[in-house]
């Protein structure tokens, strides 16, 4: 229907968004304006217009590196949750991408501290050197292969368990289920 296809494009236009900030974006639909995102000063900001303030008021900062892979971001807390997974975002040197893999590495950091079937808000940005990452593995462009993916997988999970770790109140017992080391901390 047009109802489908336009929410289709304007998912589009917002993940297009998200991964550029200096680009200001608008759609018009039937003679109206039904998005704006003019240019933002920073990542964070474009994020908070996307995904609401009420995103902002519950996410981590996310960051780390591994080997020649850069990860930034951010992800909710655990008491800010979805009933579905619309609302991550992985992005590989500025490109949406879908992964399971990569997906699933974020999952595992909210493993036992989050409810069954519930997901994470989170928009997540990889930085990979060209030769390490293969784009043409689907028609659309929306799945990678990275050459060393276990370690892409491990830098997701960590950085994201890490700032869950470090961002929850240390009152908060379902964290230590996280890490050993907030247990230890904690004691």
């Amino acid at each position: 229907t047009e109802a489908t296809e336009q929410a289709a494009c304007l998912d589009a236009v917002m993940r297009l968004a998200l991964a550029h900030p200096g680009v200001r974006f608008s759609v018009r639909a039937d003679g109206r304006d039904i998005f704006a995102a003019p240019i933002a000063p920073s990542v964070s900001d474009r994020v908070v217009l996307i995904l609401g303030e009420d995103f902002k008021s519950h996410c981590r900062e996310i960051s780390g590196e591994r080997g020649m892979v850069a990860l930034s971001g951010y992800t909710s807390a655990p008491s800010y949750t979805r009933s579905n997974s619309k609302h991550i975002f992985l992005f590989v040197n500025s490109r949406f991408i879908r992964d399971s893999a990569l997906t699933h590495a974020l999952l595992s950091a909210y493993r036992q501290i989050i409810e069954p079937r519930r997901y994470p808000a989170a928009v997540l940005f990889l930085e990979v050197p060209g030769d390490e990452v293969d784009v043409n593995v689907h028609p659309a462009k929306l799945e990678v292969r990275f050459k060393k993916s276990a370690e892409v997988y491990e830098l997701i999970s960590h950085a994201v368990a890490q700032a869950l770790v470090s961002g929850t109140k240390v009152s908060d017992a379902s964290v230590y289920r996280l890490s050993p080391r907030a247990t230890a901390a904690a004691s």
